[in-house]
């Protein structure tokens, strides 16, 4: 929700703080109503310091917004329905007669489940990963409503496991000789609505979520360092292996894990050519050329090259993948 003051006059308007153990903070600058049996109700939203614990909420204050300025505004709804935002404004700071501007009426829909979306399924080494969640998921301050789960099981960790309060952490290193400490904000490669903090559990609640994640293909990995006759144990942020990786979500409406696969492949040397044919299984595709370098399908005429003879290197396939023959490393037929 962005509030734009169009007139040549400041304007001004309420927040509301409401605080748990000092740790969050509660903005109220506008109302929500629903359209229920032809008429507009106020409706009171939930908010995550709230659902399970008591907040203590603090007197309203007036903020000012100049002229031809705007301000952005977050407000999650949690059911389906019609809906406006009534904005409530001032024309001084010293007055209490209210004015009211609306927005258009927008729809919000229920979701049945689920969804995770991908642009596509194969990444080379390094890329950025970007997907989509929609639905109702379970997440708590010190979570990510996801996880990204490596082939043998194991899951990538994808956020600090520091000591601290929760929204910073604190960061051990060497340096010049001695042992630094530094305090550190953002604990993982998502957004900070997502990277609350690592260890202490505040509170959990269900929500749904409609948002794009980008994931830097790193996780934190410990290292340990001797660093002024002391040993130190600290964590590093590098890149994933090649291989299957997929997103798992709890979807709270079906109560199940939902999954999407995708692969990471190294980038191969530039004497390895997909034709990116069109396949249906793996068997579909096949190496052609001088050297089997070529990756094609049998549906396509026959790739010829310069019988330059080469090995393949290790741990590369050419295999059917969307629909499409290409070589793929780390992933065994």
């Amino acid at each position: 929700m962005i509030i734009k003051n169009n007139l040549n006059q400041s304007i001004w308007y309420e927040e509301q703080m409401g605080k748990v153990f000092d740790h969050c903070f509660l903005k109220l600058p506008s109302k929500v109503q629903k359209l229920e049996n032809e008429k507009w109700d106020d409706i009171e939203l939930p908010h995550k310091c709230c659902n399970e614990l008591m907040c203590r909420i603090g007197s309203p204050i007036k903020l000012k917004l100049e002229p031809k300025t705007k301000r952005e505004i977050e407000l999650k709804i949690p059911s389906s329905g019609t809906y406006r935002l009534k904005f409530v404004y001032y024309l001084s700071n010293d007055t209490r007669k209210e004015n009211y501007a609306y927005s258009n009426e927008f729809e919000i829909k229920a979701v049945n489940g689920i969804t995770i979306t991908m642009n596509k399924t194969v990444f080379l080494k390094g890329e950025k990963i970007d997907f989509r969640i929609d639905g109702k998921v379970h997440v708590c301050t010190n979570k990510l409503p996801f996880s990204i789960i490596k082939s043998d099981g194991e899951p990538v960790r994808l956020k600090h496991s520091c000591a601290g309060f929760v929204g910073s952490g604190v960061d051990q290193y060497c340096e010049n000789g001695k042992i630094v400490s530094k305090r550190i904000y953002q604990l993982c490669n998502f957004s900070r609505k997502w990277c609350y903090g690592c260890s202490d559990l505040i509170a959990c609640w269900d929500t749904y979520i409609h948002e794009n994640f980008t994931w830097d293909q790193k996780e934190y990995v410990e290292i340990t360092e001797v660093c002024d006759n002391r040993t130190i144990h600290r964590e590093i942020k590098k890149f994933v292996p090649s291989g299957i990786y997929k997103i798992v979500v709890y979807d709270v409406v079906n109560q199940e894990y939902v999954e999407s696969e995708f692969t990471i492949k190294a980038r191969e040397p530039e004497w390895l050519i997909s034709t990116y044919g069109k396949c249906k299984t793996d068997e579909d595709c096949y190496g052609g050329g001088c050297s089997g370098e070529i990756c094609q399908s049998r549906f396509e005429e026959p790739q010829y090259s310069i019988c330059i003879v080469r090995q393949i290197p290790a741990n590369f396939y050419c295999r059917c993948i969307d629909g499409k023959c290409q070589w793929v490393s780390n992933t065994k037929k």
